[in-house]
């Protein structure tokens, strides 16, 4: 299936979502409860027979051209999103293909991995995002914005949480090569929460 954009640019994200999550969207299908994790509308559903299967509705903006469009499938096309809210995995019944287990067995496993890197944050570890290695400087309060420093030209940038997700751990050897903290990291100190 491609994807469907409206003509209205008026039709904005929270609006698209209204449009395919009401009640009659999809017949004898029934919608049990939907998220929204950054562009991907995830939701659960109870099929004519009874089972619950999970469901996603790809949502992209149309530009300057149109409104937001979505593109759809099912769990048994095993998509390649693996932001699924773990709490409508747990409310599925079992998989009813290979697809569709294969793709969970990579949700939990992307969740696990998550969870790991976060518990492993922490100020002055170095991490690499897109080929760059920064030194974590701390977590923004009331935010789950880093400020970091970047190895490379000694500049200050925030990561966000969506970004630091994809963030993998450098070595500890590597990790040695920014110690101590610049003036600039110091007046940073004073709005950074400790993680």
């Amino acid at each position: 299936m491609g994807w469907f954009f409206y003509n209205n640019k008026n039709i904005g994200k929270k609006e698209i979502i209204d449009l395919l999550m009401k009640d009659d969207f999809l017949d004898g299908y029934n919608l049990i409860e939907y998220k929204v994790a950054a562009n991907n509308l995830w939701y659960l559903l109870s099929r004519p027979d009874g089972t619950k299967t999970i469901g996603l509705y790809m949502l992209q903006s149309g530009g300057n051209e149109s409104g937001w469009g979505y593109q759809g499938m099912s769990e048994d096309s095993g998509p390649y999103q693996l932001n699924c809210p773990l709490s409508l995995l747990e409310k599925a019944d079992p998989p009813t293909s290979d697809y569709a287990k294969e793709w969970r067995d990579k949700v939990l496993a992307a969740n696990s991995k998550k969870k790991e890197l976060r518990s492993k944050l922490a100020p002055k570890v170095v991490v690499r995002v897109n080929q760059r290695e920064f030194e974590l400087i701390c977590k923004q309060p009331r935010s789950s914005t880093w400020t970091v420093k970047e190895i490379a030209t000694g500049k200050f940038f925030g990561i966000a949480k969506s970004v630091m997700a994809e963030a993998e751990i450098v070595e500890d050897d590597k990790q040695a090569a920014s110690e101590l903290f610049t003036s600039q990291a110091i007046l940073f100190s004073d709005e950074c929460e400790v993680a």
